[in-house]
């Protein structure tokens, strides 16, 4: 990824664009949705420039930008600039400029030389979604955008603008947990199903009849899922592995899990890596005070009672805690993958030295990251 996406705040900001070609037109349209002021600079505009400085839309300047226009607009108060001349001495020579005041340039067509990019856009505001291919497909972003289109319905910015407006009710909710459930019921049901009957009118009153419902919620118990992940590819995971770990507050993990299954937890989640971590979850769980929290346990290979510690299970049934195990593709101990050409008797017999086998715990212990746990405690 040579480009790193953001969203940027344009409120009391100023895009300059330098070139007031057809080719800043599209650009123009574009950031007009923002609050940004738009200053364009070129000489012979054509007619929508033009019309959009008549209504006040933009301010024109028919010249070409110099040095010393930045100072006078404030170098701080300049988030970007649009190269669009279409000469390419000119927009060099604006690139320069940028460079020189730490402002960052786009030169429309030209990836080698342009600081940003942008993207294709979903917009659904407040809800934006952006497609990028850095420059290389623009065809095909434009193809992912309108399958994008299709899936996201074209009220899912009302819905956002009612959450965002309801936000600080919600926060009464008595936890976390609840809280997130209360929205996830929201936006995958009652939030549509109250727009499609009743349009926006009948969204807040479908809002505040989901938050009495779950102001009465009590308070869950911390709940265990112990995953096995398989050969290690996200593919090779179960649906409700992949729901699990994505709802996780704490995503206990060991150290040969691969990256591509972490990723699919929540940014917010905390993360504990543990290396041969079958036979050292049970000094993890023991470290811990368990609160209100949805915890996965993610190890490889099937993720079997039989390799684990007994210690475990007994540990959480003491103290009432529910747990479920979502098993997980075996590992053969040749460290064969399932998907690998062999006669199936073969596989059979593998499979089964593998479940039987004491291989997991065979290596002295090794705990990372083992600070973040006092602050769940």
């Amino acid at each position: 990824m040579n480009f790193y996406p953001v969203f940027l705040n344009l409120s009391q900001k100023k895009v300059l664009f330098c070139g007031a070609s057809e080719i800043a037109v599209a650009k123009i349209r574009l950031l007009m949705k923002t609050p940004a002021q738009i200053v364009v600079f070129g000489k012979n505009p054509v007619a929508q420039i033009r019309r959009w400085h008549s209504e006040k839309s933009i301010e024109l300047i028919e010249r070409d930008l110099k040095p010393t226009d930045i100072a006078k607009n404030n170098p701080g108060n300049i988030a970007l600039i649009f190269a669009t001349s279409g000469d390419k001495k000119e927009d060099l020579r604006i690139h320069e400029i940028g460079k020189n005041n730490a402002i960052d340039v786009n030169i429309v067509d030209d990836l080698e030389n342009s600081d940003f990019l942008t993207p294709a856009i979903v917009d659904r505001s407040p809800v934006t979604i952006a497609i990028g291919t850095e420059g290389t497909a623009p065809v095909l972003a434009r193809k992912i955008k309108g399958q994008i289109e299709e899936i996201v319905p074209s009220y899912t910015g009302i819905l956002a603008r009612a959450a965002m407006k309801f936000r600080d009710i919600a926060a009464n909710l008595p936890t976390l947990k609840i809280r997130r459930n209360f929205w996830e019921k929201f936006f995958k049901k009652e939030g549509p199903t109250a727009f499609q009957k009743g349009g926006e009118a009948a969204i807040v009153p479908a809002l505040q009849a989901l938050f009495q419902k779950h102001n009465l919620t009590k308070p869950s118990s911390t709940s265990f899922a112990l995953i096995g992940a398989g050969p290690g590819a996200p593919e090779h995971l179960t649906l409700r592995s992949r729901l699990l770990i994505s709802e996780a507050d704490l995503v206990i993990h060991d150290t040969n899990i691969d990256e591509a299954v972490i990723d699919l937890a929540r940014r917010e989640a905390k993360f504990i890596d543990v290396k041969n971590l079958h036979s050292n979850l049970f000094g993890i769980l023991d470290s811990l005070a368990l609160k209100d929290k949805q915890i996965v346990i993610i190890v490889p290979g099937s993720g079997r009672p039989q390799n684990f510690d007994p210690d475990v299970f007994a540990t959480l049934k003491a103290q009432k805690i529910p747990f479920e195990m979502v098993p997980g593709i075996e590992i053969n101990q040749g460290g064969l993958q399932p998907n690998h050409s062999q006669p199936i008797d073969q596989l059979r017999c593998a499979i089964g030295r593998a479940a039987n086998s004491n291989n997991f715990n065979s290596k002295p212990t090794e705990v990372k990251n083992f600070g973040v746990l006092e602050s769940l405690i």
